[in-house]
């Protein structure tokens, strides 16, 4: 139900046709939490849209083979619209390693997502001119169903989610331990996007939550 896949790739630049592609598993994608105002998909494109350049000026050129002439070339990743499990979870990077203080610290910048998530504008099909446009949509369109949420700091906080059991509805419910208590959409979206500092003194004092579609 979890498990899915993507592409990576390089490939050089310099008209060859040499390249190399990988089928990555994955459970969950890893995403970086990026400055405000950012969304859920804004962080996908960021991994899954433009790829790197590898550039021999700049030292970081791709060497194709074992004896091969390093080449400039782009690096990256491409999500496939068949590789996409039924059950999508992401992993949102909120906790990050400061070189400054040697410490790890929380990443509360603001993070949206939608209660309906459309894929297809960063996901390619492999056998698209085969299938209708309405199929390719369905295998790219997910409802937004669960969030886990962290509250606190790092090393230090505690974890409580919001459900809906049943995507057809807009009933949403709040787990945190043994308490279950009936939530709106509206309830849901204000805990989870994040986007303050610190919280600690609102009813949840949250700083953003992980999505599941």
């Amino acid at each position: 139900l979890y498990k899915g896949s993507f592409e990576a790739y390089i490939t050089a630049l310099d008209g060859s046709g040499r390249e190399r592609r990988k089928e990555e598993v994955y459970l969950d994608l890893s995403l970086d939490v990026g400055g405000e105002g950012s969304t859920l998909l804004d962080a996908l494109k960021k991994d899954f849209g433009e790829p790197e350049l590898l550039s021999v000026a700049e030292g970081n050129g791709w060497r194709p083979d074992k004896d091969s002439d390093k080449v400039d070339a782009h690096k990256g990743s491409t999500l496939i619209a068949e590789g996409l499990p039924p059950i999508l979870q992401f992993h949102l990077k909120r906790f990050t390693y400061e070189w400054q203080t040697d410490s790890m610290t929380k990443v509360n910048s603001r993070l949206a997502f939608p209660s309906v998530l459309d894929l297809s504008s960063i996901c390619k099909s492999v056998d698209s001119n085969d299938k209708k446009e309405e199929e390719c949509i369905d295998l790219t369109t997910y409802d937004l169903q669960s969030v886990v949420i962290h509250m606190g700091k790092y090393g230090v906080g505690h974890y409580y989610s919001y459900v809906r059991p049943d995507v057809n509805s807009d009933q949403w419910y709040r787990f945190n331990d043994h308490i279950v208590e009936k939530v709106s959409e509206e309830e849901v979206f204000e805990d989870a996007y994040g986007g303050e500092e610190d919280r600690s003194t609102a009813p949840n004092g949250s700083a953003g939550g992980i999505p599941i579609l």
